[in-house]
C-alpha cells in the first residue's frame, strides 16, 4: 500500500514539474514563427529605405539627393538605434509582452502615416517615429524567446529569429523595389502597414508573458545598470564590429543602386541584381538554424 502511494506521488510531482515547465516556457512553435514573420516586415522598414531613395527624391522634387536620404534613411536609423537604449530598460521594468505590443501599433500607425506624407520634412519626422517604433521589437524579441523558449529548443528559436533579421536586409530591398516599380513608392508603405496590423491581433493572441521575478527599483535603475554595461570594453569592441559589418552592407547596396542607375539598367535587372545576395543570406540563414541543434547534440555526446 505504501509503495502504491509513493508512486501516485512521483506521478503527481512529475505532472506538477511539467505543468510549472509548461507554464515558465509560454512560446511554443507556432509563437516563434509568428515573431520571425514580424520581425521579417519590422526589418524592412529600414532596409526598403535603398531602394527607394530615387523614387521619392524625384517625388518630391528635391533636387539634393542628402535631402531624400535623411529624410528616408538616416532619420529611421539614427531612430531605430537610439531606441534600443530606451526599450530594452523599459521591457526589464514592465515586462516584454506589452513593450512589444505598443511598439507594434505605433510602428503600424506610423507605416501608414508615411504614405500620406506631404514633405520630406513630415517624412522624416514619420520615420523618425517608425524608427522608435521598430527598435521595441527585435532585442526584446531576442529576450522574450531566451525567457520563454525551453532551454533545448532556444538556440534554434533565436537561431530562427536570426535567420528573419538576416534576410530582411535583402527581402525589403526586393519587396520595395518591385512596388515602387509596379504602382508607387507610397504603396510600399501601405502594403508593409498592412502586414503589420494584421500581425498585431495575432501577436496579442498567442504571445503570453512568461512569470517574471519581481523587478525592484524604479525604471532608474534599469536605465543605471544598461550605463554601467555600455562602458565595458568588450561591449564597446563587439559594438564597433557590429557598425562595421552594418556598414559596409548598407553602404554596398545604397551606392550599387545609384551606380546602376546612372548606368541606365533597366529596374527590373536592378531587382534581380539586389537578389544575387539572397542566396548567400539563405546559406547563413540554414547554418543558423542547425548549428545550435548539432552544437548541443556534439556537447551532450561530449559529456556521455
Amino acid at each position: 500500500m505504501s509503495n502504491q502511494i509513493n508512486h501516485i506521488s512521483k506521478i503527481n510531482d512529475t505532472g506538477s514539474k511539467s505543468a510549472s515547465l509548461d507554464q515558465t516556457h509560454t512560446a511554443n512553435r507556432s509563437v516563434v514563427v509568428l515573431l520571425a514573420t514580424i520581425a521579417l516586415f519590422v526589418l524592412t522598414q529600414l532596409y526598403m529605405a535603398i531602394p527607394l531613395l530615387t523614387h521619392v527624391g524625384q517625388d518630391f522634387g528635391s533636387m539634393n539627393p542628402e535631402s531624400a536620404t535623411f529624410a528616408l534613411a538616416t532619420s529611421f536609423s539614427l531612430a531605430y538605434a537610439c531606441g534600443f537604449l530606451i526599450w530594452g530598460p523599459v521591457s526589464d521594468q514592465y515586462g516584454r509582452r506589452p513593450v512589444m505590443l505598443v511598439g507594434l501599433i505605433i510602428l503600424s500607425i506610423a507605416t501608414f502615416a508615411c504614405s500620406f506624407a506631404p514633405s520630406l520634412s513630415w517624412l522624416a519626422g514619420l520615420r523618425i517615429l517608425q524608427g522608435l517604433a521598430a527598435s521595441s521589437f527585435a532585442p526584446i524579441a531576442l529576450a522574450y524567446l531566451t525567457e520563454a523558449v525551453p532551454v533545448p529548443h532556444r538556440a534554434t528559436a533565436i537561431g530562427t529569429m536570426s535567420t528573419s533579421f538576416l534576410v530582411a536586409g535583402i527581402f525589403g530591398q526586393v519587396l520595395a523595389a518591385w512596388i515602387a516599380l509596379q504602382w508607387d513608392w507610397i504603396w510600399v508603405f501601405i502594403a508593409t502597414g498592412g502586414c503589420l496590423t494584421v500581425a498585431i491581433p495575432l501577436f496579442a493572441a498567442m504571445v503570453k508573458e512568461p512569470p517574471r521575478a519581481i523587478v525592484d527599483g524604479h525604471l532608474g535603475h534599469r536605465f543605471v545598470a544598461l550605463g554601467k554595461i555600455i562602458i565595458r570594453p568588450a561591449v564597446l569592441l563587439l559594438s564597433c564590429a557590429h557598425i562595421t559589418l552594418l556598414l559596409s552592407f548598407v553602404a554596398m547596396y545604397t551606392a550599387l543602386g545609384s551606380h546602376l542607375w546612372m548606368l541606365n539598367i533597366a529596374p527590373d535587372k536592378v531587382i534581380l541584381l539586389r537578389l544575387i545576395g539572397h542566396p548567400v543570406c539563405l546559406q547563413h540563414c540554414w547554418l543558423g538554424l542547425f548549428l545550435p541543434d548539432l552544437a548541443c547534440r556534439l556537447s551532450q555526446l561530449l559529456v556521455t
